[in-house]
């Protein structure tokens, strides 16, 4: 699968033609072996292989180039908005310069404050280097906070 069917996959929402996966949980890990293993961690828990999309830098980066190829002018002006007023530029900025390092990223199905919870668990002990929850009212790093506000 390549890197636009597995953004696809993740169903995004584009606000203000942003990436941003809500409901999805994104870690960020140094290299294909920490990666690997959490996401077998992840199986182990209970999530599903259709709730795990993997994907590796290099992936990321030709997406995001595609992506902004793919504009019209329309989508140029929402984006120039988006970076104005959204903090989901900031974290695009930050997954990007990961990219660019050869980080590998895990996308993970959170749609619960429990599923957050169980999340962070199971990856703690992998050590995570980003963990952000793509939320309907914002973005959460959850290594930070590891709940959803009620």
């Amino acid at each position: 699968m390549n890197i636009k069917e597995k953004i696809e996959q993740l169903h995004t929402n584009k606000e203000f033609d942003v990436f941003y996966p809500k409901d999805y949980t994104v870690a960020v890990f140094p290299n294909t072996a920490t990666m690997g293993a959490a996401q077998k961690a992840l199986l182990m828990a209970g999530w599903t292989a259709n709730n795990i999309i993997q994907f590796s830098g290099a992936e990321f980066l030709a997406w995001h180039e595609e992506n902004k190829q793919d504009k019209g002018p329309l989508e140029k002006l929402q984006s120039t908005i988006a970076e104005l007023i959204g903090q989901e530029t900031e974290y695009l900025k930050d997954f990007l310069m990961l990219a660019q390092q050869d980080h590998e990223f895990l996308t993970i199905y959170t749609p619960t404050a429990e599923d957050d919870q169980h999340v962070v668990e199971t990856l703690k002990p992998f050590k995570p280097v980003k963990l952000t929850d793509y939320q309907a009212g914002g973005l959460v790093d959850l290594d930070i906070v590891q709940t959803r506000p009620v």
